[in-house]
C-alpha cells in the first residue's frame, strides 16, 4: 500500500509536545521508518517522518488509492463535526455484547444512541439497549464517562488487554492449514473491537497474505474487507470457543478506568530503513 491514514497527537504533529488531542493526516510509504511490519499488525502503531521530526501513529486506513484515503479523512471530518453539534448528550457507555453466535464486541455508543433505559442518570446502570446494524442488542455497561478522548483510551486499554490475556505468538511457520481455527481481533470503525472465532474456510486473500501466520483477511459485509490480528490458533475449535467466552467473562470483571494504568507488553521495533510492507484498509 502507498498511502497511509494516520493519527496523531496534534502537539507532537505541530512540533511541540504532546497535549492529548488526536489529529489525522495522510502520508507515503517512503515517510514510514519501520521495517518491522508485524508490528503494524499487531497494534496499528507507525513511527514516521512529518515535518522534519520522527513521529509515532496509528494507522486508520491504508491504500494505494489516495483519492479513497482522502475520502476517509474527510469523513472523519465530518463524524467530528457531527459530534460537536451533539456534545449537550455527553454521556458516553462503554459496553459488550453478544453479535450473532459467537462474536464478542466492545464498543462505545453515546447517550443519543441508547434505547433504554430513560434514566441514563444511574450511576449503577448496568445494561443498556443499544443498535447494533438494523437490530438492538442489550448490552453489558463496563464503563461511563462524559470525555470521548478518555473512552477512546479505555477502549485501546481494554484492547490491549484482551490482546495479553489470550494472545500466543501465531508466527510459528507452521502451516495455517494445520490449524484452521482462528481466534481473531478486528474492528469495523475507530470505535468498536470484535472477537470472533472463524475457519479457515471463511476468510479470503489466502494466497496473496504475506503474513497468513499473523493477519487474515474477512468478508463479513458486501464490498467491505476487515483485516483481523489472529491472536490464537487451533485444531480444535472448542479450545478456541473457550478463550473467546474468557474474554467476555473477564472484561466484565475489570475494574475501569484501566488505561492510565494498564501498558501493552507489544512495542515497535528499534528504527530501521524504508523497506516496509503495508497494510490493506483497516
Amino acid at each position: 500500500m502507498s498511502w497511509f491514514l494516520i493519527e496523531m497527537d496534534e502537539g507532537q504533529s505541530k512540533g511541540g509536545k504532546i497535549n492529548g488531542r488526536v489529529v489525522f493526516g495522510i502520508i507515503h510509504s517512503m515517510d514510514i521508518i519501520d521495517n518491522e511490519s508485524k508490528y503494524m499488525y499487531l497494534n496499528r502503531k507507525v513511527r514516521f517522518n512529518w515535518n522534519h521530526a520522527i513521529l509515532e501513529g496509528r494507522v486508520k486506513v491504508a491504500s494505494d488509492d489516495r483519492l479513497f484515503v482522502e475520502q476517509h479523512l474527510k469523513d472523519l471530518a465530518k463524524n467530528n463535526a457531527i459530534a460537536m453539534r451533539n456534545l449537550n448528550q455527553s454521556k458516553r457507555f462503554l459496553v459488550q455484547f453478544i453479535k450473532g453466535a459467537n462474536t464478542i464486541v466492545h464498543t462505545i455508543v453515546h447517550e443519543r444512541e441508547v434505547f433504554w433505559p430513560a434514566d441514563l442518570e444511574n450511576p449503577h446502570i448496568e445494561e443498556v439497549l443499544v443498535r447494533d446494524d438494523e437490530f438492538r442488542k442489550m448490552a453489558k455497561v463496563l464503563y461511563v464517562n462524559d470525555s470521548d478522548d478518555l473512552m477512546q483510551k479505555e477502549l485501546d486499554a481494554l484492547k490491549a488487554k484482551c490482546f495479553d490475556e489470550v494472545f500466543i505468538d501465531p508466527n510459528d511457520n507452521i502451516d495455517i492449514k494445520e490449524t484452521p481455527w482462528l481466534l481473531v481481533q478486528y474492528s469495523n470503525s475507530p470505535s468498536n473491537i470484535c472477537y470472533t472465532v472463524v475457519h479457515l474456510d471463511k476468510t479470503i486473500w489466502d494466497t496473496q497474505n504475506q503474513f497468513p501466520n499473523i493477519v487474515t483477511y474477512l468478508s463479513l459485509i458486501k464490498d467491505t474487507i476487515f483485516q483481523a490480528i489472529i491472536l490464537r490458533k487451533s485444531r480444535d475449535r472448542n479450545e478456541l470457543d473457550a478463550e473467546l467466552r474468557k474474554i467476555g467473562s473477564s472484561s466484565l470483571s475489570i475494574q475501569f478506568p484501566i488505561a492510565t494504568c494498564f501498558t501493552t507488553k507489544v512495542t515497535l521495533p528499534p528504527p530501521a530503513n524504508n523497506n516496509v510492507l503495508c497494510a490493506k484498509p483497516v
